[in-house]
C-alpha cells in the first residue's frame, strides 16, 4: 500500500490515505512551536528561486552556545539574508514589489500569529502543536523555531513559502535538526484573475494558501527529523518539472517523496528542500486543497 512505502516521508502526511501524521504515528511525542518575533507577516514579489538565494546560503550558527544559539543563528541568519537580498535587488525585484501595491490592504493586515493558529486547523498531525512566546518554557517533547518569508510567484499566482526552520528535543534540549525550505503552493485556476482572487473577502483564500503552507512545513520538518534518525540513503539527482504559479520550472534534485496530489518534495544542489506542485488541475481532489 502506498502510505506505509512513504511512512517516514514528509509528503506520506498528505496523502489521501493518510490517517495520521508521520511523526505522530512513531509516537515522537509533543510540538511547541515558537511565534516569531516580529508579528507582521513577511511578503516579497517577483519570486526567482536563483534569485532569492543572493546572499549567504548555508544555515551556520556558533557552537557551544547551546539550543539559546541554535535559536538565536535561526533568527539571526534570517535578518542577515534579508538584509542582502535587500542590497542585491534587481530591477525587476523593484518591479515585483511595486506589483505588490495592489495588494498592500490587505497584507499590512496579516500577521504571523494569526497565520500559525489557523495552520494548525489545516494540519495533518494528529496531535495539534502548542503555540507559544519565543520567552516561554512549555513542557513538550520537542520545539520548533520557524521564520517564515512569503514570495508571490512572478505571475502572482502562487504563493511561495521559504522558511529557516530549527527543532530542539527534549529536556535538556538537544539542537537537533536545521533547514531551509521552500514550498510552492497550487496556482489559481487559469480564469482567476490574480489582483482580484487574492484580495476578495478580506484576503480569505490568500491567508487559507499561506497558513496551508506552514502547515506542510511543519510537517516537512518533524519528517525529516525522524527521517535523518532512520538514516535514509541518498536518492539519485534528477531532472525535476514542476510549477511556479502558471510558469513551468526546472530543477536538479533528489526526488525524496510523492504523493498522489501531484507534489513531491526534492532536495535541491544547494541541499535545500523544496515541496512543489507537478500537476495543474482547476479543482484539488478530496485531501489536496493545501
Amino acid at each position: 500500500m502506498i502510505c506505509a512505502s512513504l511512512t517516514r516521508v514528509l509528503l506520506a502526511v498528505t496523502l489521501a490515505c493518510s490517517a495520521q501524521p508521520v511523526w505522530a504515528e512513531q509516537g515522537a511525542g509533543s510540538l511547541a512551536i515558537v511565534l516569531p518575533s516580529q508579528d507582521a507577516a513577511q511578503f516579497r514579489g517577483a519570486f526567482n528561486y536563483e534569485r532569492a538565494q543572493a546572499g549567504p546560503s548555508p544555515m551556520m550558527y556558533p557552537g557551544g552556545l547551546g539550543v539559546l544559539g541554535f535559536f538565536v543563528g535561526v533568527a539571526t541568519h534570517a535578518a542577515i539574508v534579508g538584509g542582502v537580498r535587500e542590497k542585491q535587488r534587481s530591477a525587476a525585484e523593484a518591479a515585483g514589489e511595486a506589483a505588490l501595491q495592489a495588494y498592500r490592504p490587505v497584507l499590512e493586515g496579516i500577521t504571523n500569529s494569526a497565520l500559525m493558529r489557523e495552520s494548525l486547523h489545516s494540519s495533518h498531525m494528529a496531535q495539534v502543536p502548542e503555540l507559544v512566546s519565543s520567552d516561554a518554557k512549555p513542557s513538550v517533547d520537542w520545539l520548533m523555531q520557524i521564520a517564515p518569508v512569503f514570495w508571490f510567484s512572478t505571475d502572482q499566482r502562487a504563493i511561495v513559502l521559504e522558511a529557516d526552520i530549527a527543532v530542539v528535543k527534549g529536556e535538556p534540549a538537544k539542537a537537533k535538526w536545521r533547514q531551509r525550505v521552500w514550498l510552492v503552493s497550487r496556482p489559481l485556476p487559469a480564469e482567476d484573475l490574480p489582483s482580484e482572487a487574492w484580495i476578495t473577502a478580506d484576503g480569505e483564500r490568500l491567508k487559507r494558501t499561506t497558513a496551508g503552507l506552514l502547515s506542510m512545513a511543519y510537517e516537512l520538518a518533524m519528517s525529516q527529523v525522524l527521517q535523518d534518525d532512520a538514516g535514509d540513503g541518498a536518492a539519485p539527482q534528477r531532472t525535476i518539472r514542476y510549477w511556479e504559479g502558471g510558469l513551468q520550472q526546472i530543477e536538479r534534485a533528489q526526488v525524496l517523496a510523492q504523493d498522489d496530489c501531484g507534489r513531491v518534495l526534492i532536495k535541491t544542489l544547494r541541499e535545500e528542500l523544496m515541496s512543489v506542485p507537478t500537476k495543474l488541475g482547476k479543482e484539488p481532489s478530496p485531501g489536496c486543497e493545501r
